[in-house]
C-alpha cells in the first residue's frame, strides 16, 4: 500500500475503507438477523496454514539456492528438514552474505528469516513467525474478498465476517 505524504488523499482512502467496513458489518448483521428469523446456514472457511507454511519453506529453499548460485557461494547439503532449510557453508562471510540476500528491503523493519548455526558451517534457516502471520492474514483477506465478490455476483443476502487470523464466517439466510 502507499502512504501519502500530503494530507488530502489519505483521509479519502481512510473514509472509503471505513465506509466499506461499515457496509460489511451492516450486511453481516442483516444476514444474522435473517438467519434468526427464517433459518439458513453458517459456513466457516479456514485458510490452510499448513499449506502456506510448506509453500514458504519451499520458497525459502528456492531463494537460498538462487542466492548461492548467483553469488557463487560454495555449499553442501542443501535440504528441507522439519520446517526449515538447512545448508552447509564453511565461510562465515559467505553465511552473512547469504543472510543479506534473504533479508527484506531496507526500511521495512521486518525480518523474513531466522538463522541458527551448528557445527561445520551448518545453517538452519526458518521463516519468522511474524512473516508467516503477515502472509496468513493477507491470504485470509484475499480469500475474504474473493468470497465476497462471488456472493455479490449472486446478489444474495449473505453476510461475511473475519473470524481470527485464518477463518471467515459466512452466513447464508
Amino acid at each position: 500500500f502507499l502512504i501519502a505524504l500530503t494530507a488530502s488523499p489519505a483521509p479519502a482512502a481512510s473514509d472509503d475503507m471505513r465506509t466499506v467496513n461499515l457496509m460489511r458489518a451492516a450486511n453481516y448483521a442483516n444476514a444474522k438477523k435473517l438467519i434468526e428469523q427464517q433459518g439458513g446456514s453458517r459456513l466457516v472457511f479456514k485458510v490452510d496454514g499448513d499449506a502456506l507454511r510448506d509453500e514458504m519453506i519451499t520458497e525459502l529453499r528456492d531463494d537460498v539456492f538462487k542466492s548461492l548460485h548467483d553469488d557463487r557461494i560454495p555449499f553442501t547439503d542443501l535440504a528441507l528438514r522439519q520446517d526449515s532449510v538447512e545448508v552447509r557453508i564453511a565461510d562465515a562471510k559467505n553465511q552473512q552474505k547469504l543472510l543479506g540476500r534473504l533479508a527484506p528491503p531496507a526500511g521495512s523493519g521486518a525480518t523474513r528469516v531466522d538463522a541458527s548455526y551448528g557445527d561445520n558451517g551448518l545453517m538452519k534457516l526458518t521463516p519468522t513467525d511474524s512473516d508467516f502471520s503477515m502472509r496468513l492474514k493477507a491470504l485470509t483477506m484475499q480469500s475474504y474478498e474473493m468470497i465476497e465478490q462471488e456472493l455479490r455476483n449472486d446478489q444474495n443476502t449473505a453476510g461475511l465476517h473475519p473470524n481470527g487470523d485464518d477463518r471467515i464466517d459466512v452466513l447464508l439466510p
